[in-house]
């Protein structure tokens, strides 16, 4: 039997957004209460694409970004490491967050919700970061055509180190 899955878009005031957090700090266990705060700011931000996946109506996926520039934290951090003139850095959007429950994966969900983010970029650049050592998240984002554009950012003191990835909009699902 297929599942339907559905891919609703959120954003600031929509009660998605708290379902976004909630699969979100289940997915890395953080605290609603710390993180909720975190969507919110970005939900804010120029370029603010997020959408919520389910199967079978239960909420299972996340994803948001927003266009990546100077001023915001993590761009100016991946300036720094790739260089202030890297192409890939220009008129970009970043894929901020994007989790799967691990008891959907590998189910399709990811690939569906990946795909709607990007369709939806009126940006010809995307950039993300995931764990250098979440080879699955790697593979993955490979197999859809990003290509490593940093081997490894530490965003902060005591931090793991994170692969940057780019890829251009206009490129193969």
């Amino acid at each position: 039997m297929n599942s339907a899955i559905t891919l609703t878009p959120f954003q600031t005031g929509s009660p998605l957004l708290e379902t976004a957090t909630q699969i979100y700090t289940e997915t890395w266990s953080f605290n609603f209460e710390d993180t909720i705060d975190f969507v919110r700011w970005y939900a804010e931000c120029r370029g603010f694409v997020g959408f919520v996946a389910t199967k079978d109506e239960i909420p299972v996926a996340m994803g948001f970004g927003i266009e990546s520039i100077p001023g915001n934290w993590w761009h100016d951090i991946v300036t720094t490491a790739v260089g202030r003139d890297n192409p890939a850095l220009r008129n970009a959007w970043a894929l901020v967050e994007f989790c799967v429950l691990e008891k959907y994966r590998n189910e399709g969900v990811g690939t569906l919700l990946h795909d709607k983010l990007l369709e939806t970029q009126v940006y010809p650049r995307l950039l993300l970061s995931t764990r250098v050592e979440n080879e699955g998240a790697r593979r993955f984002y490979e197999r859809k055509h990003w290509q490593c554009l940093h081997p490894g950012v530490v965003f902060g003191a005591g931090e793991p180190a994170y692969m940057i990835m780019s890829r251009d909009t206009k490129l193969q699902k």
